[in-house]
């Protein structure tokens, strides 16, 4: 049975990227490299990353100050290892 909407998960993509975190300024599936939008919208039909408009009101305010250009569902960076290729981690919220 489906988790509530409230229910988050965390998927993580390990595709390469070539912009840094600061320059993205979509956010959802098409934020992501080709192959990372195709995994996603056929492994997990029923979910969407988390966007802004999901935060809480305190969250929301706070994103928005400090992130204004950055989505909350995808993080780049380098999360295991310094000197491996950024890569990208989704956090996926289900969709209503």
């Amino acid at each position: 049975m489906r988790s509530l909407n409230l229910a988050l998960t965390m998927f993580i993509i390990a595709f390469a990227t070539g912009r840094p975190a600061q320059a993205q300024s979509k956010c959802g599936v098409a934020a992501l490299p080709s192959q990372a939008q195709l995994l996603v919208n056929k492994r997990f039909p029923d979910w969407r990353i988390k966007l802004p408009s999901d935060l809480v009101d305190f969250d929301k305010r706070s994103w928005a100050q400090e992130h204004p250009k950055e989505c909350p569902g995808i993080a780049i960076g380098h999360f295991e290892d310094a000197g491996q290729v950024a890569c990208r981690r989704t956090l996926l919220y289900a969709k209503m």
